[in-house]
């Protein structure tokens, strides 16, 4: 990673470093009232013999690492070795730009090293004569002391909503204060497992903004419960985190001078978390449903809802507890200036990728004899799932699997498959009453999820949802016409308050959850271990520069001609990663070269090109002249983003903008000389769970 020169020593003491490293010891906890503190003891041995001077010789690229530590991903440490030559063999050049630290740091973050791994590597840079502390604790900037409180049979470690805020704000207070002087904030409640072999568990209070694009892909641990089942009363868990919240909301928050006042924008969770939120009953009672007051019925061990228009909850009938079979007592969050039923949101992660599109390609594979998919349709499906791996853009981070994994499917799995696969490898293999009920549910998705027709669409999208639960009874079976499949009537009035569905859905918040689980090694103290690389990567966002170029340059590649389009000055790019649309664009991939423009044209990128001047960047493209909409029925295809183009028929090329770029597109050959386009229309923030 680093061009290290070592000059031989003549010292007669040289000799092999020896070390003692201690082991770390079992934190001292004391307790104060209901509180205790508990301390680590950091001090290790190392003793190292003395060395003759060191030379050090290391290059960077220019690029500082832009990290977030609140996510999984820290960016990428640039390094790079130049050639012997590049230095004068008699003189010993250092780089005093280069702070190790601070890389170590970066390096530790991104990999997600255990402090024994980190400690060894530590040894050996210092062997080297390189000044850098004995122990990671002390380079990270590790919590000796942790408060924690004792409640409900668990710990509580409260980190506190102006800590985590503070330090964005300050970050970005001069680009976002004169657009974004009220942020809203959203929060999501859940539980996190950490073994299947004991009852051990998490239950994070977890924060982002809602309607600022610059600091959208935050998520802020606010509070984190440790305990064997959840917290026994959501009053006592949740009371620092109101308390925090209610000043925010009420005095706001003084940044650099700038006053930010704080509204709530919603709250989502899945289900059970939802119902314990809510302090009200389970999503499986009689009076279950937290949007409407339909009373269920109670068919073959499944509690089912089968009238498709029921009188909606209000904020006031909430409150009032009008529906007393509905509420247990009364919910912390009726403290909070929010609407308790339009403002505490149904999750499409949860409710329709892994509750109902999972559902249904259960019954395909392995339902009743009338709705399961005969032995040969359903490997030809699995085969044309597979046949889709190379044609995947790089924004998705899983591959598609046989239908023999249905169980083992993630989230992002399956809302590919609803919003983009589902269509093209089920048609001919499913019967045609069922694949005419499941574009019904594609459809309506594809309305609800795209940010500039959900809102013009919205009835539509309602309509076709009524029509999809409808046939659900008779295709499938009253009884399985449950609570997710009862909540899609609800969709779209969330979706006329918040937006698109990725505005209001857990998939930033569960990615998140993954990261709090992979940073703890140990079971021994999960709550402070976890407390621990929180603050780990707060101290390192809080010492390191922001970089916000919305261009990030991948790999360039060498220019030797002139074109119409570039001359040889100009800058050409093979790979670029776009932040704001957060896509990646690859000439030389087939999978990431095709994009649609805000004009609705398709078009294949064969030139990304900086000028001379570099102002900005364009694209060299050619336009897919023979397009046509993918069905009509139930509504044209080309309105959601579905088409069929001929690749071989282009126009010449023509030159335009990165802001051209409406969405990046999902390109399938099924011949060469047809291929159908789905466009990326949904969010790719934290797109791993």
């Amino acid at each position: 990673m680093l061009n290290v020169e070592k000059q031989k020593s003549n010292h007669p003491n040289n000799k092999t470093l020896q070390s003692n490293i201690s082991n770390l010891t079992t934190p001292h906890i004391t307790e104060t009232g209901t509180n205790k503190i508990v301390e680590f003891n950091h001090s290790l041995k190392l003793s190292i013999p003395e060395k003759s001077s060191n030379i050090l010789s290391a290059s960077l690229l220019d690029d500082k690492l832009c990290t977030n530590y609140f996510n999984d991903d820290i960016g990428d440490i640039n390094c790079n070795i130049h050639d012997d030559d590049a230095f004068d063999d008699n003189t010993s050049t250092i780089i005093e730009s280069f702070n190790i630290e601070d890389e170590l740091r970066s390096w530790v973050l991104k990999f997600k090293v255990s402090h024994n791994s980190a400690n060894c590597i530590l040894r050996i840079i210092k062997s080297a004569g390189i000044n850098v502390p004995k122990d990671i604790r002390t380079l990270m900037k590790t919590p000796t002391t942790h408060v924690i409180s004792n409640i409900d049979q668990g710990s509580y470690i409260h980190l506190g909503l102006e800590n985590m805020i503070l330090p964005i704000l300050k970050k970005y207070d001069s680009l976002i204060y004169s657009l974004n002087k009220v942020l809203k904030i959203g929060i999501n409640l859940d539980g996190l497992p950490l073994s299947r072999s004991s009852k051990s568990q998490l239950w994070p209070i977890l924060i982002e903004f809602t309607n600022c694009n610059l600091l959208s892909e935050y998520v802020l641990p606010i509070g984190i419960f440790h305990g064997n089942s959840k917290p026994k009363s959501i009053h006592e868990f949740l009371n620092p985190f109101l308390s925090d919240l209610l000043t925010l909301l009420n005095c706001g928050l003084n940044v650099n001078g700038n006053i930010y006042q704080f509204e709530v924008g919603h709250v989502v969770c899945d289900s059970p978390a939802k119902s314990f939120l809510l302090n009200v009953k389970s999503f499986n009672a009689y009076f279950g449903c937290t949007s409407c007051t339909q009373e269920g019925s109670y068919i073959n061990n499944r509690m089912a809802f089968l009238e498709i228009e029921s009188p909606l909850r209000t904020d006031e009938s909430f409150r009032s507890k009008t529906q007393e079979e509905y509420h247990k007592g009364n919910s912390p969050l009726e403290l909070l200036p929010i609407d308790m039923i339009k403002d505490v949101c149904l999750d499409y992660m949860h409710n329709v990728c892994l509750g109902v599109t999972k559902r249904l390609i259960e019954f395909w594979v392995k339902g009743k004899k009338d709705v399961r998919l005969i032995e040969k349709n359903k490997v030809r499906i699995s085969n044309n799932l597979l046949n889709l791996r190379s044609y995947v853009p790089s924004e998705f981070s899983r591959l598609p699997r046989g239908l023999d994994d249905i169980e083992y499917f993630k989230a992002t799995e399956l809302r590919m498959f609803v919003i983009h696969s589902g269509l093209i490898v089920l048609k001919g293999n499913l019967s045609k009453q069922m694949y005419s009920h499941f574009k019904l549910f594609v459809c309506a998705l594809r309305i609800l999820i795209t940010p500039d027709i959900c809102q013009t669409l919205n009835n539509l999208a309602q309509s076709l949802l009524n029509e999809f639960v409808t046939q659900y009874s008779s295709l499938y079976g009253a009884h399985f016409v449950t609570y997710n499949v009862h909540s899609l009537l609800h969709l779209p009035m969330y979706v006329k308050v918040h937006g698109c569905l990725d505005n209001f859905s857990c998939f930033k918040y569960e990615n998140y959850l993954q990261y709090i689980k992979k940073s703890i090694k140990s079971a021994k103290y999960p709550l402070q271990e976890v407390t621990n690389r929180i603050m780990e990567k707060q101290n390192y966002f809080i010492a390191n520069n922001i970089t916000l170029d919305p261009i990030v340059i991948v790999k360039e590649i060498k220019n030797t001609t002139s074109s119409p389009y570039f001359c040889l000055a100009d800058r050409l790019f093979e790979k670029i990663f776009i932040k704001d649309l957060r896509v990646t664009i690859n000439i030389n991939n087939k999978r990431d070269k095709y994009i649609m423009l805000k004009n609705n044209n398709i078009v294949i990128v064969n030139n990304i090109v900086q000028p001379q001047n570099k102002l900005g960047f364009k694209l060299i493209v050619q336009k897919c002249m023979d397009s046509s909409s993918l069905f009509t029925e139930p509504i044209v295809s080309s309105i959601i983003g579905l088409h069929t183009v001929n690749p071989i028929v282009l126009s010449d090329n023509f030159t335009v903008n990165i802001s051209d770029i409406k969405y990046k597109c999902f390109f399938i050959y099924l011949s060469n000389d047809k291929a159908i386009i789905s466009t990326l229309n949904h969010s790719f923030i934290d797109n791993s769970y």
